[in-house]
């Protein structure tokens, strides 16, 4: 090695630890586990590591004082100019600023003046570049290029954006991620799936960001008119293989198997269809392991009696993550063609058993109880026989030294013996403040359920911030008697964003949106301890008089 070095160390999955070094001669990698050395880039044109030799116009290297990464990607700024090599491919670099002396290009990206290449003490803060021109004394800052389908989103605090794609002429299955930038935070999100069938809005659905996990399991329902579907979504530089297998309602498992999901990738597919090739079967769970860390969503279809597809997201649980906490459902409702059905699924590989307390408006009180086999799951259906409305909530309680399953509920609506609208709320925990994205429009709003868990009665405060994060000075406030409940539009205080509140309680939001058809659409929902998500429902005043 040479005087003048420069270094940056990084970490890379499951590699361990490398830093980069470079001189006045090369750029070069060593792995601090194996002493390995690989150099990436020389004066010479030609990149040692490519496999085919062939020149890159932005190879050669001269200089450099300056390395930064942020995790995906390096940086470093040499007599050509700003560059860029993705960490996890090291095969060739990108020219962010280039020095026109050097014959290459591109000489300039938005927001930066800077031509000649003297650049250094390059730095970063997620947003933009920080570099010292040497030639002009100056501290220079750089708008940053982002990749081809990369879009930028600034987020203050409080606020919310919605980014919306036009629909094509043809059906498109893809995948997005958010990743936020050094330093920040990433927020929550969630895509809202809308099908419409001859011009007529059919179903809308909500699928929340997912984490990335090496194992989950969801429940399955294959027959007849009712399927479900699951989407894994690879994110890594490497493919997955994705092992997996179902459980019967009596924890025996079956229909062992194995696919390959590429680098980048995503698999979509119902469990009946291949790779998984799922028989018909309820009370059944599907459970599939990774090789690398993937996202996994759940949807749940159904074609009614008029053959149109409804949509439902399914929680896709960790076979890892488990407690032994309550869980809620702040909405239920049966009656006047409205009924409940609760899913519960069993994470762990040992027996769950439990109560779930029915708690609703008019009063009435229902104690069920459930057991769960390992690995499987149960359907509880409330009784929606009563030609009237009855909304309320369900609070479930584990054994004592037993887990809690997860859980969803299918709320389904029911006109004229066509099943108009189903719809998923998931079981959360409660807690004493929540944030939620609202909407008021003249064929969409937004609705609210909350339930009061604890044994006194509480004040909700239910405060308006705009898009952007700011205060309207819009508040309204109600009383929660002990264990009551209370559903509402949020036309009732005009627009709502926060929801805050003094003890323990859960928060549930829906969206309902008029359809071209006069009948109901029910939104779906997300759990609002993550983030909240509209989708349908419809003039819930004359079919639901307990949204008000």
């Amino acid at each position: 090695m040479r005087p003048g070095l420069s270094a940056y160390a990084a970490r890379s999955g499951d590699a361990g630890s490398e830093l980069f070094v470079a001189d006045a001669v090369s750029l070069r990698r060593v792995s601090i586990s194996t002493g390995l050395v690989t150099t990436i880039l020389t004066r010479d044109l030609r990149l040692p590591s490519s496999t085919d030799g062939s020149l890159n116009e932005a190879a050669g290297f001269c200089a450099t004082d300056s390395l930064w990464g942020d995790g995906s990607f390096l940086y470093f700024a040499d007599c050509r100019g700003l560059r860029r090599i993705r960490l996890s491919d090291l095969t060739s670099s990108t020219l962010l600023v280039g020095n026109p002396r050097s014959g290459f290009g591109p000489f300039d990206i938005p927001g930066s003046r800077l031509y000649d290449g003297s650049l250094g003490h390059l730095w970063g803060d997620g947003e933009y570049f920080f570099a010292a021109d040497w030639k002009s004394n100056a501290l220079r800052r750089l708008s940053p290029v982002f990749e081809p389908g990369v879009l930028p989103v600034s987020l203050p605090v409080q606020a919310a954006r919605v980014l919306s794609a036009q629909a094509g002429p043809s059906l498109q299955i893809t995948q997005a991620r958010m990743r936020a930038n050094l330093g920040s935070t990433a927020p929550t999100g969630v895509a809202l799936f809308a099908y419409r069938q001859n011009g007529v809005l059919v179903s809308e659905t909500a699928v929340p960001a997912s984490p990335l996990i090496r194992s989950g399991r969801l429940n399955v329902h294959v027959d007849g008119p009712l399927n479900t579907g699951i989407a894994v979504s690879n994110p890594n530089e490497q493919a997955a293989i994705l092992s997996f297998f179902f459980t019967d309602s009596l924890g025996r498992n079956f229909g062992y198997g194995s696919t390959r999901i590429p680098a980048r990738s995503q698999l979509a597919r119902f469990l009946s269809e291949s790779p998984f090739n799922g028989i018909p079967i309820t009370d059944a769970t599907f459970t599939f392991a990774s090789s690398v860390p993937v996202a996994a969503v759940a949807i749940r279809g159904f074609v009614n009696e008029r053959g149109e597809f409804l949509m439902s997201t399914l929680p896709v649980v960790s076979v890892i993550a488990s407690n032994e906490q309550p869980l809620i459902f702040p909405h239920v409702v049966n009656g006047g063609g409205w009924t409940t059905e609760i899913i519960l699924t069993n994470p762990t590989d040992g027996l769950l058993s439990g109560q779930l307390n029915q708690a609703m408006e008019t009063g009435r009180a229902e104690l069920l109880t459930y057991s769960i086999p390992a690995r499987s799951s149960r359907s509880i259906k409330l009784d929606g026989s009563s030609p009237a409305i009855d909304a309320g909530s369900i609070v479930l309680i584990p054994s004592d030294s037993t887990k809690t399953p997860a859980g969803v509920a299918i709320v389904r609506f029911t006109q004229g013996g066509v099943t108009v609208s189903e719809t998923g709320v998931p079981g959360m925990a409660a807690g004493s403040g929540f944030r939620m994205f609202v909407e008021n429009g003249r064929d969409v709003q937004s609705g609210i359920a909350l339930v009061n868990v604890s044994d006194a009665s509480t004040t909700v405060t239910l405060t308006l911030t705009t898009l952007d994060g700011m205060d309207t000075g819009l508040r309204s406030s109600l009383t929660l008697r002990q264990r009551g409940h209370v559903s509402f539009f949020s036309t009732r205080f005009r627009a709502l964003n926060p929801c805050r509140r003094r003890s323990r309680e859960s928060c549930e939001s829906l969206q309902t949106r008029h359809r071209s058809r006069p009948s109901a659409c029910v939104p779906d929902t997300t759990n609002v301890a993550i983030s909240w998500s509209p989708p349908c429902l419809s003039p819930m005043k004359a079919l639901h008089p307990n949204w008000n």
